[in-house]
């Protein structure tokens, strides 16, 4: 008769270590770190983890979308030949002096017109009267409910 032994392995290979409590920043998450994929311990659980990549994924959205935003509108100023801001680099000072000249023309010109005298408005009412049941439509439509309207609906 021979003997066979069998080599059972560690205890320690099947049971899991406990990698710590999820540090979100509530700090009351109960759940136990999870793993990243190289093996290292992640700092927060999967479910925060998961949370996390979502509000960073939307946030890293409106900064893409505001950077196109700044380079769409730095390229269009750039493009355009009335932009004041990129102009006055490139304007001789003749040229800022004759803008202010105009300017200031334009504002005396706009002193001397005399105002304009505004005429009232004359308004006459509807010369029907509309019914009970028309006005009951119409304040419903708009959304004023009164005591009147609620009269009418249990008096039909």
């Amino acid at each position: 008769m021979s003997a066979t032994t069998t080599v059972d392995p560690p205890a320690t290979a099947n049971v899991s270590v406990y990698r710590g409590r999820c540090k979100y920043k509530s700090g009351r998450c109960p759940n136990e770190r999870t793993l990243k994929y190289n093996g290292d311990i992640h700092t927060l659980c999967e479910e925060h983890r998961q949370r996390h990549n979502q509000i960073q994924c939307k946030s890293d959205t409106k900064i893409r979308f505001v950077k196109r935003q700044k380079a769409l509108l730095n390229k269009l100023t750039a493009a355009s030949p009335q932009s004041s801001t990129t102009n006055s680099k490139r304007r001789p000072p003749s040229a800022t002096v004759t803008l202010i000249k105009q300017e200031q023309r334009m504002d005396e010109m706009a002193l001397q017109t005399p105002p304009k005298k505004l005429q009232p408005l004359e308004f006459t009412a509807p010369s029907f009267d509309w019914s009970d049941e028309e006005t009951f439509i119409f304040t419903n439509l708009m959304g004023v409910a009164t005591a009147t309207t609620e009269a009418f609906v249990f008096s039909v």
